[in-house]
């Protein structure tokens, strides 16, 4: 049984000899000793088995340690785009998608070790599917990841009206989404913890400046929002953000508050640096073309709150780099000014459901920042480009 390596350190795709003939044909889907033989040491103690049709998407799903599981996935009918993610800290291939066709017609294998998340979409009529494992369920260690995680930009090979999702699997989070499901610990963090320091910072006469987000706007206008206009959040996080800013104006009515949007940088996670890396990755990727904004390069961000400490006047600002974009238009710059081959597409937000639901329309005045504090707003593609020579 011939093993195919990955660069995914762990993860191997099993291509069986079949012996065919008149009758039909015969291999082994699972020898111990020639898995021994290349150094793959496994105890299998579970078969689980599922029958799904088409467009049905599962996952992604995983256990934490010390109930995590190895997988061993194939098709007994049927075809399956199957996907693993890296979610092993310190690994190479940390945070990176992995997606194989398996098939009954193909009869591959794929060899899911400790450490990623797992799912599949299901490409024929029906599909029967049927993996071993090296770990009994446990259903308090169960975890997962969004199937349609922003930064993962996974493409399941099914139409999104085409797509059968559990409630389960349509509610797991990430990123933003995660204050959904984490209602307490976002208003702590984001509303309660402000406060905290809004207060200390007015006790020993501080400066404190907090930033907040375009998120405090339910993304309904048609003209970019004002310091003044009327902030309805969408989601949790917003709203947990428009309670930091309740808290810091409360506590310490002398502190800035500087509300930005779309915020990217060569460091830590963001769009443009998830961009660059499915771009080298795939041969295209799909970027919704309906949510409308600014791009804010946290440079130039970071140069505007220095020129603000030193002519300090308190109060609500809106920064973000001028021009106004769609998500889609900004990953079409990305890939231009990149040089990638990738080709990007465009779709409406309904193809790319959410547990927080995105503001359509996130575009800042910032008259009142420029003319209390004398600012030169970078355009957005002038800032892009800075970011992305840092990076390229």
């Amino acid at each position: 049984m011939p093993f195919v390596k990955t660069e995914f350190p762990g993860l191997l795709i099993f291509e069986p000899v079949v012996f065919e003939d008149s009758r039909g044909y015969f291999y082994e889907s699972y020898n111990e000793r020639t898995f021994e033989k290349e150094g793959v040491q496994i105890k299998f103690i579970q078969d689980n088995q599922a029958q799904s049709s088409y467009g049905v998407v599962r996952g992604l799903h995983y256990q934490l340690a010390p109930y995590a599981q190895t997988k061993l996935v194939r098709v007994l009918s049927g075809s399956i785009l199957d996907v693993v993610v890296d979610i092993r800290k310190g690994s190479p291939t940390y945070g990176k998608t992995f997606s194989i066709e398996l098939s009954a017609q193909n009869k591959k294998q794929l060899l899911v070790p400790k450490g990623f998340a797992h799912g599949y979409s299901v490409l024929s009529e029906t599909s029967e599917v049927l993996y071993k494992c090296d770990e009994f369920y446990h259903r308090e260690s169960e975890a997962g990841i969004l199937l349609y995680d922003e930064e993962l930009n996974i493409d399941w090979q099914v139409p999104m009206d085409k797509a059968i999702i559990s409630d389960k699997d349509k509610n797991q989070y990430t990123g933003v989404d995660k204050a959904e499901s984490e209602k307490e610990l976002a208003f702590r963090v984001n509303g309660e913890a402000v406060g905290v320091l809004a207060a200390v910072c007015k006790k020993f006469d501080t400066k404190f400046i907090h930033i907040s987000t375009d998120y405090v706007f339910d993304g309904t206008a048609t003209v970019p929002y004002t310091e003044t206009s009327t902030t309805n959040p969408v989601n949790l996080y917003g709203a947990s953000k428009l309670e930091g800013e309740t808290q810091a104006l409360h506590y310490n009515p002398d502190c800035i508050i500087i509300r930005t949007s779309w915020v990217y940088s060569s460091y830590g996670k963001n769009f443009v640096k998830t961009m660059l890396r499915l771009m080298s990755e795939r041969n295209e990727v799909k970027v919704v073309d309906d949510q409308f904004g600014s791009p804010t390069y946290a440079a130039d961000l970071a140069k505007a709150i220095l020129d603000i400490i030193s002519n300090y006047k308190p109060g609500i600002y809106h920064y973000s780099n001028d021009g106004v974009i769609s998500w889609y238009d900004f990953a079409v710059a990305i890939k231009t000014i990149s040089n990638s081959n990738c080709a990007v597409h465009a779709i409406p937000t309904s193809q790319y459901p959410l547990p927080a639901k995105r503001p359509h329309y996130s575009v800042f005045n910032k008259e009142k920042i420029i003319q209390t504090f004398q600012l030169e707003i970078p355009g957005w593609k002038e800032s892009l480009k800075k970011c992305l020579d840092k990076l390229l």
